[in-house]
């Protein structure tokens, strides 16, 4: 537990880096996701039925990815289906299910940090990570899925693809290198205590 005086300090440095400390997802020049497929036969699966309950949903948070720039309107001849998991809040989160695409995906052979053994550390959870990195735009087609607002795919390195997690890795590994007791796990960046 902090005292009020570290807590003060820890106010004051999330006030001075508030531009950066937001809900709204960045974007890095530093690494570009890319998906190596293992055929050139399109993957399309059926969308899954979605309750009439939850079209609004889907209609408002397709809208609201649009408008973050994570998604653009498609043509392509790839589609994954649209799944709906229910957070611990109860929240719904619109996810994609990449599994037929992941199939046919060159695995990424990048080994992840570990944790190392350390009395105390600090996690930073960095919002939207993954939308953070920009999706190469010679593979986008292969990220469609159907929604009720139309064919869409992502301009942003979604969740769910098999590579997702060495990309990041790597981008984490250029951007905290210079920093020894920073290290990286998935998209959380851990501050370990020497």
């Amino acid at each position: 537990m902090l005292d009020s005086y570290k807590l003060s300090e820890v106010n004051d440095i999330l006030d001075e880096f508030s531009e950066v400390l937001t809900a709204l997802p960045g974007h890095t020049p530093s690494i570009m996701h890319h998906i190596e497929l293992t055929t050139d036969v399109p993957i399309r699966v059926k969308p899954y039925p979605l309750p009439f309950s939850s079209q609004e949903f889907v209609c408002e948070e397709t809208a609201r990815l649009l408008d973050l720039g994570v998604i653009e309107p498609s043509t392509s001849s790839y589609c994954s289906p649209i799944v709906l998991v229910k957070k611990k809040d109860g929240s719904l989160r619109l996810c994609i299910d990449f599994r037929r695409i992941n199939e046919v995906t060159r695995i990424d052979t990048t080994i992840f940090h570990s944790l190392k053994n350390s009395p105390v550390f600090s996690s930073c959870d960095l919002s939207r990570a993954y939308w953070q990195v920009p999706l190469s735009p010679d593979c986008r087609h292969i990220t469609a899925f159907q929604t009720p607002l139309g064919l869409m795919q992502w301009v942003r390195m979604p969740f769910g693809l098999v590579n997702a997690p060495a990309t990041f890795c790597r981008l984490m590994r250029i951007v905290l290198k210079d920093l020894p007791h920073v290290l990286s796990y998935f998209d959380d960046s851990l501050v370990t205590t020497p």
